[in-house]
């Protein structure tokens, strides 16, 4: 069930399941209209001639042609914005984007709905109270193509401009991060050190390298009762594995057959993904705010810092102990320093001559060391890591002086 969703979760997030829905509507109407004619009142249909279905049928078919090349245009040129005024690993986001695939699909599914229309007209299927029912469904279709065309046109002002991607990514990241805060080890045992007694033996290699974008806690765990055997989990969602890397640690040997089952448990991919991975969007964050940095857009970077620190704030906020539903799995937490690595250093190095950048810096990290103990370490190790870029890269010693004077707020 859980493998399931993430197969559903995938499907949502690509255009073709959509457009294959409007083609299919297209041929349903065509069914309906030659399979139900005969329960439709004669009244009715001579309300409705050919020549009025086949003009609206036609304007479509050649309206929607036009508007589908006009919006892949406009969206691909938001793609490139994103790739060069944000970063690549943006566009995953952009592409993913609800409105603009309702709109895309919306318009060649109406396309291609009106060609299956015409042709059917065309073959004399629709006759009578056939050409009613094409009728009524082309006036909802025509119904829809309006209300969707408004949404387009509201949602191109601000299809990849840097600061609607911006917030797509911290939507993205904020999401994973509160889904990983809720369940920190995924309902298993909390994962410290594995046995020392346990040997390359027990090791579950992957067979092929590349990122872990999930693992499904409930197959593996079912897998784990029926053998009778505990597993470390080394390999969450935003590992890099290398082939023949560990992706487990078992407490005791099994059969390859069963082996091969654990492996199908952990779905890896050649790129990271948002959904399940909680770094990779504070990774993507702080990518922008380096990429703004050799363009002087200060403002980007000051704005990344802050949503930076409004994710790394909800992680603290939102955690919850984690109730063991999977007594034979143990999974490591998140680290929280790895957390701050991803969001702060890139920034704190490419940042390093830009007062402002290094001011909001600092403050945002005394902001998350004032949050527990357990943000307090990292957030005075990379406080220190950019006081020591800026002490380099600031000229005057009055900026560096107060960078000084915010960082020791921290260590009071």
């Amino acid at each position: 069930m859980s493998n399931l969703r993430f197969v559903f979760l995938n499907l949502s997030k690509k255009i073709w399941p959509k457009i294959t829905a409007y083609a299919l509507l297209g041929v349903l109407s065509t069914l309906a209209g030659a399979a139900l004619k005969r329960y439709i009142p004669e009244e009715l249909s001579q309300m409705v001639g050919v020549d009025t279905v086949r003009n609206i049928l036609t304007i479509l078919a050649s309206s929607m042609l036009t508007v589908t090349t006009f919006s892949l245009s406009t969206t691909v040129s938001a793609y490139g914005a994103a790739t060069s005024n944000v970063t690549p690993r943006a566009t995953t986001l952009i592409t993913e984007d609800k409105t603009t695939q309702n709109a895309l699909s919306t318009f060649l599914g109406t396309f291609v709905f009106s060609l299956v229309g015409l042709i059917a007209l065309n073959m004399g299927i629709y006759e009578g109270g056939g050409r009613f029912i094409l009728f009524v469904c082309t006036i909802g279709i025509v119904i829809l193509i309006i209300i969707t065309f408004i949404r387009w046109i509201e949602r191109l002002t601000t299809l990849g401009r840097v600061n609607e991607t911006n917030g797509l990514i911290e939507k993205a990241a904020a999401k994973a991060i509160t889904l990983r805060a809720h369940k920190p080890t995924f309902g298993c045992n909390l994962l410290t050190t594995i046995p020392s007694e346990l040997s390359e033996k027990n090791m579950l290699t992957a067979e092929e390298g590349g990122y872990v974008q999930y693992f499904n806690v409930q197959k593996l765990s079912a897998l784990a009762d029926e053998n009778g055997v505990d597993i470390y989990v080394l390999a969450t969602p935003g590992n890099y594995i290398d082939p023949g890397a560990a992706l487990a640690v078992l407490s005791k040997t099994v059969s390859e057959e069963n082996l091969t089952a654990l492996r199908g448990c952990f779905t890896l991919a050649e790129q990271r993904a948002f959904e399940h991975d909680p770094r990779f969007g504070l990774c993507v964050l702080a990518e922008v705010a380096s990429r703004a940095m050799p363009a002087n857009d200060h403002g980007t970077a000051l704005d990344i810092v802050v949503r930076l620190g409004r994710i790394l704030a909800l992680y603290i906020a939102e955690k919850q102990p984690d109730e063991v539903e999977f007594k034979r799995l143990w999974v490591r937490e998140l680290c929280i320093d790895d957390l701050f690595q991803d969001a702060f250093n890139l920034i704190a190095r490419d940042a390093a001559g830009a007062f402002e950048v290094q001011a909001r810096l600092q403050k945002t990290l005394v902001s998350l060391g004032s949050l527990g103990e357990s943000y307090r370490t990292s957030a005075i190790k990379y406080s220190q890591r950019a006081l020591q870029y800026s002490e380099k890269n600031l000229f005057l010693e009055e900026e560096k002086d107060e960078l000084r004077r915010i960082a020791g707020e921290l260590r009071l």
